[in-house]
């Protein structure tokens, strides 16, 4: 005999397709685990954070951040959707490469430089504040999960590329998200965090929009009051294991 199926899905939309092709199944929906691990390690602050905090207080805001930058998330992105500096924008860039390899590092410097932007490495000793737009490029690896909370807007890298890197991670401390579409079926996430307005995909690359015109964009849509529903929705998910655990443990016993 076939045993009985059980299926945890993450979003609700999911139940009708499972039903059809698993009509005996048990649907039970909940969160998934992985929102657990984040906010697990949300709960510790990391002192090379508090360290780069302090150390770039002075840099204008907004800090918009790319995290798990590849080349195609600094150089695709070139046109009118870029990440070169706009008219009016007078925050400041912080790019965390997903590859911390010198020639990956050096690659993603070049591209800044190219489109207005003077990057400085904070894995380098010298700390002298040069003119012009300033790109903090994190040439460290370790803490992006925790940098996220210092940030105002995030763009998630790696959707114009193999695929689309964690949103949970910055999307926990309630920050507006971009994203490219690649890899967004991987991940329920995604639908959820779009749902809520939190998490904008980007369908093609030339979408008339800069980070200037983006964060213009979120700050006039989101509020505080927005940003802290948003935390309190994912906080929601927070405990996702347990609930997990504790229903297997149901469905055990009761076979």
């Amino acid at each position: 005999r076939v045993p009985e199926l059980h299926f945890f899905s993450f979003d609700p939309e999911n139940q009708a397709g499972l039903l059809r092709a698993f009509p005996t199944s048990v649907i039970r929906l909940g969160s998934d685990p992985r929102w657990d691990r984040v906010f697990k390690r949300s709960e510790t602050t990391h002192p090379r954070v508090d360290e780069l905090a302090k150390e770039f207080a002075d840099l204008p805001r907004p800090w918009i951040v790319v995290g798990s930058a590849w080349n195609t998330d600094v150089l695709e992105q070139a046109g009118e959707y870029s990440t070169a500096p706009s008219k009016g924008f007078s925050g400041t860039l912080w790019v965390v490469p997903h590859k911390t390899s010198p020639r990956s590092i050096s690659e993603i410097e070049i591209l800044l430089r190219e489109r207005g932007w003077t990057p400085i490495r904070t894995n380098r000793e010298e700390r002298i504040r040069p003119a012009g737009r300033i790109a903090v490029l994190v040439d460290e690896i370790g803490f992006l999960a925790e940098l996220y909370s210092q940030m105002d807007l995030a763009w998630v890298g790696g959707g114009f590329g193999s695929s689309i890197h964690s949103t949970i991670e910055p999307a926990i401390y309630g920050l507006p998200l971009v994203g490219g579409p690649n890899g967004r079926q991987k991940f329920d996430e995604i639908s959820i965090l779009e749902k809520q307005g939190q998490l904008i995909i980007m369908e093609r690359r030339g979408g008339g929009h800069s980070l200037s015109s983006l964060f213009e964009f979120f700050k006039g849509q989101v509020s505080p009051a927005v940003r802290q529903s948003w935390r309190e929705q994912n906080g929601e998910h927070r405990g996702a294991s347990q609930r997990i655990w504790i229903d297997l443990m149901t469905c055990v016993k009761k076979d």
